[in-house]
């Protein structure tokens, strides 16, 4: 199964790229892929369906040479199964790194999220689960130096701060679009 796929925004027509050159992750052919409707989810509001990413198809019909199968690119500024939006979950982690608590962090949020603490909680746990392969991601792409943290969480928020700057995109987005992974 190919990795998950991200991406920064919804590539809909854009003058400089044509999914037509682009290979299938499956049979590796170029020139069947066409788009196959998007991928819907909840806001963090609660409000309103947003985007969340593309599917797309390998054609095999009228006579194309694609294997038939579908692939999804996900939008790199939401994250994987997940309510939060990479924005939310990086405020969140600089609010807990700047030395408030979870319960402070969460209170320092944007007050027209309606996500419940509990929902950052399980974020909370799923990073802190995963800072072992965010920091090796981190170690094997970037150079940079060790200081005395109090936690390995505050380092690995430290060099996900440091190395991971994007002037558009937040860091935790840049991560899985440079990464493929999901954050957590």
């Amino acid at each position: 199964m190919p990795k998950k796929r991200y991406i920064s925004h919804i590539k809909i027509n854009p003058p400089d790229y044509t999914i037509k050159h682009s290979p299938c992750p499956h049979c590796r052919r170029t020139g069947n892929l066409i788009y196959h409707g998007y991928l819907y989810g909840i806001s963090e509001c609660r409000c309103h369906q947003v985007t969340r990413g593309q599917r797309i198809f390998c054609s095999n019909r009228n006579k194309r040479k694609g294997c038939g199968r579908t692939f999804s690119c996900f939008l790199a500024k939401y994250i994987y199964r997940s309510l939060l939006s990479t924005t939310t979950a990086w405020e969140f982690l600089k609010a807990y790194r700047s030395g408030l608590s979870l319960e402070k962090a969460y209170a320092n949020l944007n007050p027209l999220c309606t996500l419940s603490f509990n929902t950052l909680l399980r974020f909370w746990k799923k990073f802190t689960l995963n800072t072992s392969e965010i920091r090796t991601y981190i170690l094997n792409n970037y150079s940079q130096h060790h200081d005395h943290f109090k936690s390995h969480i505050d380092e690995t928020i430290q060099h996900i701060e440091q190395c991971l700057y994007h002037p558009r995109l937040d860091p935790l987005a840049y991560y899985q679009i440079q990464s493929q992974t999901t954050i957590i």
